[in-house]
């Protein structure tokens, strides 16, 4: 038998882990901690367009899973459901027309 690992669980890691490195001693401004999501998805996109996608230190999955942790560790912090708040906007998602409504 696996043990289930929910995203909750996975946020009180994350967060539990930041807490204990150092990154909520100095600073607890949520917009810079948001913009460092940016980042990592900045470096992402760099790794993507050097062609440096999986298995390489800072490949593209490297820099989204570093932004994902940092999601859920401000989910942490301000103690956001954030399993719940998915699986609500995914069954809004399936309502949605092709494409949103959008050309792209």
């Amino acid at each position: 038998m696996t043990d289930f690992i929910t995203v909750s669980d996975l946020i009180r890691d994350c967060h539990s882990n930041a807490k204990m490195k150092g990154f909520w001693d100095a600073s607890q401004n949520i917009p810079e901690k948001v913009m460092l999501v940016v980042t990592e998805l900045a470096e992402g996109v760099e790794a993507y367009r050097n062609g440096i996608v999986i298995g390489e230190k800072d490949c593209f999955a490297e820099e989204l899973a570093d932004a994902v942790i940092r999601i859920f560790d401000i989910c942490g912090y301000l103690e956001i459901d954030l399993e719940k708040e998915l699986r609500e906007k995914m069954k809004y998602n399936k309502t949605r027309p092709y494409l949103h409504g959008k050309k792209f």
